[in-house]
């Protein structure tokens, strides 16, 4: 038996950004909904690379405080 898992992946744009706590906010571009996104989150090691208003591309996850952004891509890199 074969099972396949596809990955959604939604586009948005980096709304809020804390370095110093290793965390940030996406705002998705289609409903304007607030997520939040961890330095681990961030494929490739970019998150030195990202600032407010980069566009990403992410996957959604429930986390302990609601959902959260479970693989963020620079949609730059």
């Amino acid at each position: 038996m074969q099972i396949t898992i596809f990955l959604i992946y939604m586009v948005a744009v980096v709304s809020k950004l804390f370095p110093e706590k290793d965390y940030g906010f996406i705002k998705t571009l289609d409903t304007g909904r607030g997520i939040y996104f961890h330095r681990n989150s961030v494929t490739h090691g970019d998150f030195e690379r990202i600032e407010v208003s980069t566009g990403v591309q992410f996957s959604e996850t429930p986390g302990e405080m609601g959902l959260q952004a479970s693989t963020s891509n620079d949609m730059g890199h």
